[in-house]
C-alpha cells in the first residue's frame, strides 16, 4: 500500500491531514489490449520504492532515465510512466540501441524520402515521428555511437529532425525515456557517453532493482509468470508450485533477475507438467548451469595457466587480476616491443569475458576486479573494441 499525505485548511482555517491510500500492487501493468500480458507486481521494500519514483516521474514531463541490471524490467518500468502519463492515449515506441549501427541510426531513427539512398525504394517515417504525441524508449542509451549521441541530442534540444534526402524539417512532440544497466557517469569519465547528452536525459533518474533485492516477490512474479504462459497456450492449466519448490526460488540468486526466473520457470513446468516441485526446479538450474559450462571457451595452449583460476568468475581461467597489476609495473619500458606472455594471457581471458557478458564491460570489469576505465585501457591496448 502507498499512503499519501495533504494539507487541508477547512473554510474556518482549522489544519487537517488527509490521506490517499493506494494498493501499488493492484497498479500491476499489463499490455494496452488488455489480453493478460506482462504486469509490474511486487510488494518488497525496494519495488515499492520503485513504484513511488516511476509515478512521480509519470506526473512530469521531464526525459527520464531507468537505471538497473539486465532482466529486471526496465522496458516494463518505462510502460508504467507512459501509460501512467498525460501521453497514455499516444503511442509507445521501443528501440534497442544496441542493434542500430551510426549508419543505420539516422534511417530507421529519423526516416528517409524515397531514392535517399541505394536501397530506398519508397519513402518511410522514422520512430520518432511515429512517436509523435507520446512516449519514446531508447533501450540501452550507453551502446550509442558517439556520431549518433551527438544526433540523438540535437533533436532533444530543438523538437526537430530532417530526415534522410529530405529537405524540411519535421517537428515533434516526443516524451523521451531512455534505460541502461551500465553507469552512464563512469562512461562520461571514459569518455564514450556525452556529458551534454547525460544532462540532457538524466533529468529524472529511476533505478529498477535487482530480484535478489526484492526475494519477497519470487511468489508473485512466479505466480504472474505461470498465469501469463498459460494464457499464451490457449487456456492451459496453470502449473502449480509447491512450498518447497517456492523456497527454493527464493534461495537463488538469480544473475539475470525476473527474466531468468522466466526462463527457468518455462523449463521447469516443460518437466512438472501440471505442478512444479523442489526437484524440477534443481533440475531446471541443473540445465542452466551445464550449458553455461558448454559456453565456456577452452584455452588454446593446453599446458596449465601460469597463475591461479580466478575465484570471482568461472569463466576466467587465470587470474586476471594478477596478471593486470603485473603488467602495470612493466608497462612504462615496453610501449613498442612486442607483446609478452603475459600480455597474450591477459588478453585472451579478457576476450573470453568479453563473450561471456555479450560486451557488456561493467560486468567484465566486476568479474576482473577493476575499474571500468582500467578495463577501458586495457580495451584499447589490446585492440579488443
Amino acid at each position: 500500500m502507498r499512503v499519501s499525505g495533504h494539507r487541508i485548511i477547512s473554510s474556518t482555517g482549522a489544519v487537517f491531514l488527509g490521506e490517499e491510500v493506494c494498493e501499488i500492487a493492484a497498479q500491476g501493468l499489463g499490455n494496452e489490449d488488455g489480453d493478460g500480458g506482462p504486469k509490474m507486481v511486487g510488494r518488497a521494500p525496494a519495488y515499492l520504492s520503485m513504484i513511488e519514483r516511476l509515478g512521480l516521474a509519470a506526473r512530469t514531463a521531464s526525459p527520464v532515465l531507468i537505471q538497473g541490471e539486465t532482466g529486471t524490467g526496465k522496458e516494463l518500468a518505462a510502460a508504467f510512466i507512459h501509460y501512467q502519463s498525460e501521453r497514455r492515449n499516444g503511442p509507445f515506441i521501443c528501440l534497442n540501441c544496441t542493434v542500430l549501427s551510426e549508419g543505420l541510426f539516422e534511417s530507421e531513427v529519423f526516416g528517409h524520402e524515397r531514392g535517399a539512398f541505394t536501397s530506398a525504394d519508397k519513402s518511410q517515417r522514422g520512430l520518432f515521428e511515429l512517436a509523435n504525441g507520446g512516449t519514446i524508449f531508447l533501450d540501452e542509451v550507453g551502446e550509442l555511437p558517439q556520431a549518433c549521441q551527438a544526433k540523438l541530442l540535437r533533436v532533444l534540444d530543438t523538437r526537430e529532425f530532417r530526415p534522410v534526402g529530405a529537405v524540411k524539417t519535421v517537428k515533434v512532440d516526443v516524451r523521451v525515456v531512455c534505460a541502461t544497466n551500465r553507469s552512464l557517469w563512469e562512461c562520461v569519465q571514459d569518455r564514450t557517453f556525452r556529458s551534454d547528452l547525460y544532462y540532457r536525459i538524466a533529468c529524472f533518474t529511476v533505478r529498477t532493482p535487482a530480484l535478489r533485492e526484492r526475494r519477497e516477490d519470487v511468489p508473485l512474479l512466479a505466480e504472474e509468470i505461470l498465469s501469463r504462459h498459460a494464457h499464451l497456450q490457449s487456456g492451459a492449466t496453470r502449473p502449480t508450485l509447491s512450498r518447497a519448490a517456492l523456497e527454493l526460488l527464493q534461495s537463488y540468486t538469480y544473475p539475470g533477475n525476473i527474466r531468468e526466473l522466466n526462463n527457468l520457470l518455462q523449463v521447469a513446468a516443460a518437466t512438472g507438467a501440471t505442478g512444479i516441485d523442489a526437484s524440477d526446479v534443481r533440475q531446471a538450474l541443473a540445465q542452466f548451469e551445464a550449458s553455461a559450462d558448454r559456453t565456456q571457451v577452452a584455452p588454446a595452449d593446453p599446458e596449465p595457466p601460469c597463475h591461479p583460476p580466478c575465484r570471482g568468475d568461472k569463466s576466467a581461467r587465470w587470474d586476471v587480476r594478477a596478471v593486470a597489476g603485473h603488467e602495470e609495473e612493466r608497462s612504462a619500458h615496453r610501449e613498442g616491443d612486442a607483446p609478452q606472455p603475459d600480455s597474450e594471457m591477459e588478453r585472451h581471458c579478457i576476450g573470453e569475458l568479453l563473450q561471456r557478458y555479450q560486451g557488456h564491460r561493467r560486468n567484465v570489469a566486476k568479474a576482473l576486479g577493476m575499474s571500468e576505465r582500467t578495463l577501458y585501457r586495457r580495451l584499447k591496448k589490446y585492440n579488443l573494441e
